[in-house]
């Protein structure tokens, strides 16, 4: 036990980064999916989709890995840091099977079922309480064999490891045996989690809420396990970074990127509101998360380069928090980028263009050399192009129904979103009393955006409003009057310095009317 105690302690003091940590559980996945393409007879190519390899296997071994690590910290009241730097060693452990199974079977390999259930049979709740029991699968594809000798080999070492684990850090038999009867319950969950979605499937079809079953719908549950768990994992090694960003976030600009999805969504189905009920809910689903990866990346490459204050009247007003480190804002940016692409990615290799091109523009628009963010209008039409991607994304999602692409999407639409938000969006940093001064670490010197004349601030906003409905043609004049009123109101906030909430209140109006109106008159267009 002395040596036990001696390995752990070394591991734990071990200068281990979270993203040595990250790519070697990473690598270990990639290498065990290798290796079990020799091993597996039961497999009916001999190369793995990248799908499966680069997404499902790894993601559905993280899941594993951040789950148990999360809980054997709870159960030792250990820093989950710690935690993390003596599991990864011996998640190596995942490696096993494939070699067990070439040794034992003279190269020949074995059959492996896993858990997984063909779509169109039945199997009834005691055959899934035989499996919780027996931990073997419902011997219904390859025959009885189903999880090999090298899987359940590897299985008795890891529960055995854990066990040691937590009794060298607790003194604990109770919580020792609680944490193996845990593990053994997440690997059956995990393993069964085909025919879980399976059963869902039947139960919510009517919903649309699944698709068929198909191995890539195994990739995005997966997906979204590990988005969940990561949120939790950030939570508990950094508490306080966490609480920061989220307060931080600027949530009325993430509305305003799902106004604007949601907007690219009913103009791809022709505004019947109807046509919703065709689209996959977990698809939908899964690209919100990709946008507010994408937004997240924005806030974190923003905080990490550069801090805004407002000066006025000789004081001065942090408007970012510096709580935070700019270091941690880069794991954020890139833990963020990949939920974006990723998540995007399980829906279909077309919706992954929008993020990745998002992403860029976000580091165009903050960081060094360009610094985008420093020219007045142009930052505003460079961001906007953002809220563009956001609209094709939405529109390629529900118009793929009707076999539309994004080469499809109107112009008026594209240049509606990118001419109005240029103007009404560089209002709010047009200020007449104020001015915002950007610093930066490579710059110490501070840049001040120049004041606008009132007449200026005024043709702009005023042509903002209007705009948005002469190029969508809309020729309601009640409409016209109303955006004049509210073009008034958000003039007189942005002048007398009022809180900006007001700017996308009165923003959030004018999408409402504009959705309501074309879907009342059941117009296209296209």
């Amino acid at each position: 036990m002395k040596l036990v105690k001696k390995i752990i302690n070394h591991l734990e003091n071990c200068p281990s980064t979270f993203w040595s940590i990250f790519f070697t559980v990473f690598t270990f996945t990639l290498i065990r999916g290798f290796l079990e393409v020799f091993s597996n007879t039961g497999m009916p190519q001999a190369v793995i989709p990248p799908e499966d390899f680069f997404l499902h296997f790894p993601l559905w071994f993280l899941d594993v890995f951040i789950i148990l690590s999360i809980i054997a910290a709870k159960l030792t009241n250990e820093k989950i840091t710690n935690v993390l730097k003596v599991f990864t060693p011996f998640f190596g452990l995942i490696i096993i099977p494939p070699i067990l199974d070439l040794i034992l079977t003279g190269g020949t390999g074995a059959p492996i079922a896993y858990m997984f259930l063909p779509h169109k049979v039945k199997v009834s709740i005691w055959e899934i309480i035989k499996t919780f029991v027996t931990f073997k699968p419902f011997n219904l594809i390859h025959g009885p064999e189903g999880m090999s000798i090298g899987i359940r080999i590897e299985t008795w070492i890891l529960h055995f490891c854990e066990f040691i684990y937590v009794y060298v850090k607790s003194k604990n038999i109770l919580k020792s045996s609680v944490f193996v009867l845990f593990s053994y319950f997440l690997l059956y969950v995990m393993g069964i989690l085909p025919t879980l979605t399976h059963f869902l499937e039947k139960s919510l079809i009517s919903l649309h809420v699944f698709t068929p079953y198909t191995q890539g719908d195994m990739t995005f549950y997966s997906f979204i396990i590990f988005f969940v768990m990561v949120l939790v994992l950030f939570k508990i090694a950094k508490p306080e970074t966490f609480h920061v960003l989220f307060k931080n976030l600027k949530w009325n600009y993430m509305i305003h990127y799902l106004l604007m999805f949601l907007f690219g969504v009913l103009a791809g189905i022709e505004y019947d509101i109807k046509a919703i009920n065709r689209l996959n809910l977990m698809d939908l689903f899964a690209l919100l998360v990709s946008i507010f990866g994408c937004w997240v990346f924005s806030i974190a490459i923003k905080n990490r380069f550069q801090e805004e204050r407002v000066i006025d009247n000789n004081s001065e007003k942090s408007l970012i928090c510096r709580q935070v480190k700019r270091s941690d804002y880069s794991y954020i940016a890139v833990l963020s980028g990949l939920v974006g692409v990723i998540s995007a990615l399980c829906v279909g290799y077309k919706f992954l263009l929008a993020p990745v091109l998002a992403l860029g523009i976000s580091v165009l628009y903050y960081s060094p050399p360009l610094n985008i963010k420093k020219i007045p209008v142009l930052n505003q039409l460079i961001a906007g192009m953002t809220s563009i991607l956001v609209v094709i994304q939405g529109f390629v999602f529900s118009g793929e129904k009707v076999g539309l692409s994004f080469r499809y999407i109107p112009l008026n639409i594209v240049m509606g979103v990118l001419v109005v938000f240029t103007l009404g969006a560089s209002v709010k940093n047009l200020k007449t009393n104020k001015s915002i001064e950007l610093e930066s670490d490579l710059k110490p010197r501070g840049r001040q955006i120049p004041v606008y004349p009132k007449i200026l601030v005024v043709i702009m906003l005023i042509s903002a409003f209007f705009l948005w409905g002469v190029l969508l043609k809309i020729d309601a004049i009640w409409y016209f009057f109303i955006a004049f009123l509210l073009s008034l109101f958000n003039l007189y906030v942005i002048l007398k310095g009022k809180r900006i909430v007001y700017v996308f209140i009165t923003y959030y109006i004018m999408i409402g009317l504009t959705i309501v109106f074309l879907m009342q008159n059941s117009r296209s267009i296209l």
